[in-house]
């Protein structure tokens, strides 16, 4: 008898147990399955969703929606009147277009593709190297690639620390960038040189450098090698 009541109790006990893991796990299922259905996106995915493309420091996003608000000349005459108002206007419009120097780049850029490093515009003042560079950006927008041009004057603020996020936002979300620097001549030469020796490690990036004469000696040695293109030997006619 008594050991039947051992074994009853063993039963019991058994059962117990068995209907504790039972409630236990179905807890466990109930939680994990919560939390599937409030995380339905994987982690890579939701952090793609979240990433801003527009908020990239000192740096205008190029795209549909940047160029929409941009003002358009009336005529070729009135954005040559008024060059900085419509600069990416006349970009838009295909206003003082270099055909040739515009069709040398974007030839470099398809040759190119995801390889990170500098495409050069040098020239003087008035050869045209804003107006191919921003050309330039205007055609990659149109091939849906992504696209930053230094904002006006942000030259003054700008460090390669700014450079390195971008490479990495880049990396990060699985993406190439196309960074525009125009008047670099304006940049601290001590900038100019960073930018030139780390351009071929942003493995993420590539970008389209305009400067005008002179450069500092030891940055232009640097730069040639990327073989610039040179508005002041372009005496086409603008478009």
């Amino acid at each position: 008898e008594l050991e039947k009541e051992w074994e009853s109790s063993d039963e019991t006990n058994s059962k117990k147990e068995i209907e504790g893991k039972i409630k236990y796990n179905t807890l466990q299922l109930g939680i994990f399955t919560k939390q599937i259905k409030e995380n339905k996106k994987p982690k890579d995915t939701q952090a793609s969703e979240d990433f801003n493309e527009n908020e990239i420091k000192h740096f205008d996003l190029i795209d549909e929606k940047f160029l929409g608000q941009q003002p358009k000349p009336p005529s070729a005459e009135e954005a040559f009147k008024a060059i900085p108002r419509y600069t990416w206007g006349s970009a838009i419009l295909s206003y003082f277009v270099k055909r040739k120097a515009l069709d040398e780049v974007l030839e470099r850029l398809t040759k190119r593709g995801r390889i990170p490093g500098i495409i050069p515009i040098n020239g003087t003042g008035g050869s045209g190297k804003t107006a191919l560079l921003t050309q330039s950006a205007v055609a990659l927008c149109q091939q849906n690639k992504s696209v930053y041009f230094l904002r006006p004057g942000h030259y003054e603020s700008i460090e390669i620390e700014d450079i390195d996020e971008l490479n990495q936002t880049a990396l990060e979300n699985n993406k190439f960038f196309y960074v525009c620097l125009d008047d670099f001549h304006k940049f601290s030469t001590a900038l100019q040189k960073k930018i030139i020796e780390t351009a071929g490690y942003w493995n993420n990036l590539l970008l389209l450098i305009a400067y005008r004469y002179p450069v500092p000696g030891v940055v232009t040695k640097k730069i040639n090698s990327y073989k610039p293109v040179n508005m002041d030997t372009r005496h086409e006619l603008p478009l």
